[in-house]
């Protein structure tokens, strides 16, 4: 059972606008919007007040800047290193994508498919998308200026990623879904605030963003982890998610994320993967 934000607003005792706020915020748990309507589940709690939860969240920041900062070690020192490191990550990179979108592939059978065999437990399609994913994000190391220009993303910058990995599999050609309005606002708001951050603060939001708006009918889970790879690789790191082990602890950060915009569960899992694979 559901109800409107008036009926919450004198639950609470605040007014309709402010509820309005905390639900466009992702602050009341299971609000769901309704075209310009919110509904609010009738057992929902009214948010905390933002000012008592400060230490709070200045003590994830500390928390999360830590990891941010024990990362720059597996930042490559030249492009060849990166190639290198890269080299060395992308199986797992690929797989542990595939996996959060529901795909299981193994890294065994993804270096079998890199060598040219067929393996016939796996549709066709899984075989293009992971090897256009492998092969786009070896290209993105060739490429990478290593933070010496600044990358800017952009809705065209995104078609060319998801025509590299729906090739010969799209039978929509790369059309979104809707206008790209949202995915514009997406990437003034990356401009404005996440291009000046840590390249893993950005990747992720970008890699949150990309898989909220879902822009097109299909693949919209690789290809917010080729955007990922593409801010990481430019900046100088391998691409690292997760171990597959610990692929259902990045769902349930992400699910966190789009709810709470907070991505330090985020932070630290792919900080401690760096770790795990010894980049």
């Amino acid at each position: 059972m559901f109800m409107s934000t008036k009926q919450a607003a004198a639950k609470w005792g605040i007014s309709e606008r402010r509820v309005r706020v905390l639900c466009s915020q992702g602050r009341v748990d299971g609000a769901i919007q309704s075209s310009w309507a919110y509904l609010i589940p009738h057992d929902a709690a009214k948010p905390g007040d933002g000012r008592s939860l400060r230490g709070l969240w200045q003590a994830q920041v500390s928390v999360g800047t830590e990891a941010l900062e024990h990362l720059q070690l597996y930042r490559a020192a030249d492009v060849a290193t990166l190639q290198d490191r890269c080299a060395k990550a992308v199986d797992h990179f690929v797989v542990a994508s595939l996996s959060v979108a529901s795909i299981d592939l193994s890294v065994a059978e993804l270096a079998a498919m890199a060598a040219g065999s067929f393996v016939p437990a796996h549709a066709l399609s899984t075989h293009l998308l992971a090897l256009h994913m492998r092969s786009t994000i070896l290209s993105m190391a060739r490429s990478s200026t290593m933070g010496a220009q600044p990358l800017r993303m952009s809705v065209h910058a995104l078609t060319l990623l998801y025509s590299q990995l729906s090739l010969g599999l799209d039978d929509d050609h790369g059309r979104l879904v809707g206008d790209s309005a949202d995915l514009e606002a997406l990437f003034i708001q990356d401009e404005q605030t996440f291009i000046g951050q840590h390249p893993l603060r950005r990747a992720l939001f970008l890699y949150a963003e990309v898989l909220r708006l879902a822009p097109y009918h299909h693949h919209n889970g690789l290809l917010a982890a080729l955007v990922y790879a593409r801010v990481m690789i430019e900046a100088g790191w391998p691409p690292v998610l997760v171990s597959i082990g610990r692929v259902d602890e990045l769902k349930a950060a992400l699910v966190m994320t789009k709810r709470r915009g907070n991505y330090l569960a985020l932070i630290t899992l792919v900080s401690e993967a760096y770790e795990e694979l010894g980049l």
